[in-house]
């Protein structure tokens, strides 16, 4: 699975304490057959560091310290990495062998003179891998505010035990199946007894102030994408992509997200199945539906504001009607 680098990496948020500033790697999603870079900060000025990867996450005794790395067949490491002056340093590659949905648990140390180990290590994270990011066509949608518009996918589209060959694109950033909707209000219990929906960001947006919807396609997959829709009265700037393959695989995406409010998910609908409150930024970052249940988090201002910034979040349909996903 991951014996790649430089040929793969997953989207990493790694902190550590170096000398009272925070060890920190950053990258984005990593989606297989694209590119990545990613970049140190906040490490010992003109040292060394080295980072590595496993499908195991150990955790493993070294010489300098605990490692949350098994060292298994899988582990790979790229060493000798430089940082510079301000403890900074960066590295792009390509994806490699990985899969959709595999696991991958990284972990970074950096030469530290000021260490008794003579290294500092990073805290562990651990991250998903999600499907190829493909490209299409174009078509925009002229919504209005409380709106939504029928879209044919183009293929039939397997989701919670039904099969759709079309969907309804609501200007409040989320798509339902067999009918359209207008709630502005993202509350559990809407997303729960309403019609099957999935929210890549539920919110009350108002895409005929400023910003667009449009829908991308091609041979086995669509992509539905609000650029820059602001928040109904709030002139702030909100992107999310929603991309569905054939195959039932679900991916949310958001590129840039200002708001604090919101729900992202995927449910049913109709009071089914046993709801998953999931918080899609925790490690580990991965999880499963309660069977054939809804599977959602929401965000609210002042005890759970918006954490996803760049983030995706890919579904992967199962055998049994449940659904496991992957950050």
């Amino acid at each position: 699975m991951i014996k790649f680098i430089l040929k793969m990496v997953v989207a990493l948020c790694v902190t550590g304490i170096v000398n009272g500033q925070a060890f920190v790697l950053t990258g984005e999603p990593l989606h297989v057959g694209g590119t990545f870079s990613l970049t140190a900060t906040g490490g010992p000025p003109n040292q060394i560091w080295h980072i590595g990867f496993d499908g195991d996450g150990g955790p493993t005794q070294t010489s300098i310290g605990t490692l949350d790395l098994g060292f298994s067949s899988q582990f790979f490491m790229v060493p000798w990495l430089q940082l510079d002056a301000l403890g900074t340093g960066s590295i792009m590659g390509s994806a490699g062998t990985a899969l959709p949905g595999d696991v991958i648990h990284a972990q970074a140390a950096a030469n530290d003179p000021t260490s008794a180990t003579g290294a500092k290590i990073s805290a562990a994270f651990v991250g998903g891998v999600h499907p190829p990011t493909p490209g299409g066509f174009a078509n925009n949608l002229i919504l209005g505010d409380d709106d939504s518009k029928l879209v044919d996918l183009g293929m039939a589209f397997p989701f919670y035990g039904a099969t759709w060959t079309e969907c309804y694109v609501g200007s409040n950033g989320f798509v339902t199946f067999g009918g359209g909707n207008f709630d502005p209000s993202e509350q559990i219990s809407d997303f729960m007894a309403g019609l099957p929906k999935i929210a890549a960001l539920w919110d009350d947006l108002s895409p005929q102030i400023q910003g667009s919807v449009h829908v991308e396609a091609g041979a086995g997959w669509i992509r539905i994408v609000w650029t820059g829709v602001p928040q109904f009265y709030v002139l702030d700037n909100n992107s999310a992509e929603l991309t569905l393959w054939g195959d039932g695989r679900i991916q949310l995406h958001w590129p840039h997200v200002d708001l604090a409010d919101g729900m992202v998910g995927i449910g049913p609908g109709l009071w089914q199945g046993t709801p998953t409150f999931a918080d899609f930024n925790a490690n580990p970052a991965h999880g499963w539906s309660v069977g054939a249940g809804p599977v959602f988090e929401q965000f609210l201002p002042a005890s759970k504001p918006f954490d996803l910034h760049g983030a995706a979040v890919t579904f992967f349909p199962e055998p049994a009607g449940s659904y496991y996903w992957v950050r």
